[in-house]
């Protein structure tokens, strides 16, 4: 007898329902839980399973497609396309996989849409600031953060075939504000292609999903309250629910990855244009897309140029919808004021809220 049970997975900046379904001795059928560990974190899915015995297959498919990505764009990995290139002098080619010409096929054009908000080469400016280490960190100089800046230099990367160069020595390429979302799409590519029409895929919140869920339904995703900051996985609320089938989604916030930085929070999100954390008021930005990579660096992207720029930069996207949550007032009377492209309320459930101060 098939028993059927409800799914709440609980993501680091979305949170999902659903249904598992759990079959005999041969192996679950219907919808069934999955997840593994990736990129230094984890990913989940919730797989619609026909043929007992496909859910192991489908594991390992969308295991080994994340693992690709890990093994060639890890900056964590010395041998990685990413770090190899990353060492490399000015004007050395270094031989690339097809993955990591990809996804810097994929990262031009992002770059250009976001004025810059969205740019690989950011990563020595993130160093600067402590992110990526444990290390306690001082504010950096105005000369240390204007010497790295000399490094963000995304029209320096070359790609020519199967390699990647660079024209200026110093400029590294680092994906972490894309990789996930890229990998996500890889591994639902491969999933449709071993003929699962139904999922939700994850990668550390970054999502694709297809089909219905075991309702016949669309998925339903809720965008976590960023109210207040230190908000814990398992003990969460949630601001508001899209309802989405065949999109991807992808939350950025300031209120994760944070920094004590001379006694002060900083947000890990720097401004590659300036060289300095975010300072304003949003606080989170959740993107629909076609694709998990796009959603993933347009959010990134938002989140660095704020509430105002940063909406006005997801409405020249196409078939690109946005959910802006800022903070308003401060102290204990901080509330939440909501800005959303023009197509967004058709995703939400219940609708928009009005705004500002809509909390």
């Amino acid at each position: 007898m098939v028993s059927i049970a409800r799914l709440f997975i609980v993501f680091s900046s979305l949170v999902v329902g659903g249904f598992v379904s759990c079959g005999g001795p041969a192996g679950p059928v219907g919808f069934v839980s999955l997840g593994g560990k990736c990129m230094g974190t984890t990913w989940s899915a919730v797989v619609d399973v026909q043929v007992a015995g496909d859910a192991d297959r489908f594991a390992d498919l969308i295991q080994g497609r994340l693992d690709a990505v890990d093994v060639a764009m890890s900056t964590w990995k010395d041998e990685s396309d990413l770090s190899r290139f990353n060492r490399a002098a000015r004007g050395v080619k270094t031989e690339v996989s097809e993955l990591t010409v990809s996804m810097m096929k994929i990262c031009g054009p992002l770059v250009a849409a976001t004025g810059g908000a969205f740019d690989p080469t950011v990563g020595p400016l993130v160093r600067l600031w402590g992110f990526g280490s444990y290390d306690k960190v001082e504010a950096p100089s105005d000369e240390a953060i204007a010497q790295a800046m000399g490094f963000v230099n995304w029209p320096a990367v070359k790609v020519e075939g199967a390699t990647m160069s660079k024209e200026s020595d110093g400029v590294e390429v680092d994906v972490s504000a894309v990789a996930k979302g890229y990998a996500v799409d890889l591994a639902a590519e491969v999933l449709v292609e071993a003929g699962c029409d139904s999922f939700l895929l994850e990668v550390g919140g970054e999502m694709v999903l297809r089909g219905k869920n075991a309702s016949g339904e669309p998925w339903r995703v809720g965008v976590i309250d960023p109210l207040p900051q230190l908000n814990q996985l398992l003990d969460t609320s949630y601001y508001a629910a899209l309802s989405v089938t065949d999109r991807a989604v992808a939350t950025s916030g300031d209120y994760r990855n944070v920094r004590r930085v001379n006694g002060r929070i900083v947000a890990h999100a720097i401004d590659p244009r300036t060289g300095r954390p975010i300072d304003h008021a949003l606080a989170s930005v959740t993107v629909v897309a076609s694709t998990c990579a796009e959603a993933d660096a347009l959010a990134t992207a938002a989140l660095v140029l704020g509430p105002e720029a940063g909406l006005r930069m997801l409405e020249k996207q196409e078939g690109v919808e946005g959910y802006l949550l800022s903070r308003v007032g401060a102290g204990e009377d901080v509330t939440l004021a909501v800005d959303a492209t023009s197509g967004m309320e058709a995703i939400l459930s219940p609708p928009v809220p009005d705004s500002p101060g809509s909390r």
